[in-house]
């Protein structure tokens, strides 16, 4: 048996159907779907995210994720999460609607995210813009948890009045390559740059996107950051480089690049 996860968009009905009754019908038509294909899960909504959970046997599951593709009422499908399991988590198919904070629905979801969180296959930004919607009073609670005292100016990802750099390229192991990353990497290899200096360049269309591959950075532990309050202290990028970094040999940049590209692009380029 194998378990997949989804997550979808859902879009808004042309005619005058309610957003909820548009997820009911939804729901009802994979309800009856499934049970044909002996497929059991769960089915999360949150506003206009949807979260499938599903296992059964792979022709089924297959037949489940070609409709799902197909439904006009569905966009934006992403199969985050494929793997082979003994025995089924569920017993049924069934629906929750989650409310704004989660709080009611908390026991289930740390259940959900256990389930697929470690072997989950995030490729975009946002997969992982949907993702944490669905589980964002889980991540919160892990954050504060797990948080140092030393950690707490980058809970919601903050990163003024910091420099930023890295030593090397993150392993394959570590963070799957996309174009972000490779907008950011080449920066701060090697190298530190002012956070403010980031912005400046405008590399992404707002701060928020680019803190969010900084906190991708961050959580695979390839992030150097030097927290400075006096922003007077700062050195900038081209100061930096001047006077305390050594001229990279030539190559040395282009090779390292190879490496990461070729130890993890091709994958992160497979539907």
């Amino acid at each position: 048996m194998k378990r997949i996860a989804c997550l979808c968009t859902i879009t808004e009905p042309e005619d005058h159907t309610s957003h909820s009754e548009n997820v009911f019908h939804i729901f009802d038509s994979a309800r009856k779907f499934n049970k044909e294909q002996n497929i059991v899960g769960t089915f999360l909504v949150l506003n206009n995210v949807l979260l499938q959970i599903l296992e059964g046997e792979p022709s089924g599951l297959a037949n489940v994720v070609y409709r799902v593709n197909r439904d006009p009422r569905i966009s934006n499908v992403a199969v985050i999460l494929n793997t082979a399991i003994e025995t089924p988590s569920f017993t049924r198919w069934s629906i929750k609607l989650l409310s704004e904070q989660c709080a009611a629905h908390r026991t289930y979801l740390q259940k959900i995210h256990s389930l697929i969180n470690e072997k989950s296959l995030l490729k975009t930004n946002e997969d992982r813009i949907r993702y944490n919607k669905i589980f964002q009073s889980i991540l919160s609670e892990n954050i504060k948890q797990n948080q140092t005292p030393e950690e707490d100016s980058y809970t919601s990802t903050s990163f003024n009045n910091t420099l930023l750099g890295m030593s090397s390229w993150p392993r394959p192991t570590q963070l799957r390559v996309n174009a972000g990353l490779m907008k950011i990497c080449p920066l701060l290899i090697g190298h530190t740059i002012e956070y403010k200096k980031l912005l400046e360049l405008e590399l992404f269309n707002s701060a928020q996107e680019l803190n969010s591959y900084l906190q991708q950075l961050r959580e695979a532990k390839a992030l150097t950051i030097i927290q400075t309050q006096d922003p007077s202290n700062l050195h900038s990028f081209e100061a930096h480089q001047n006077k305390n970094q050594q001229t990279p040999r030539p190559g040395r940049f282009s090779q390292a690049l190879k490496n990461f590209i070729s130890g993890q692009g091709m994958r992160a380029s497979k539907p």
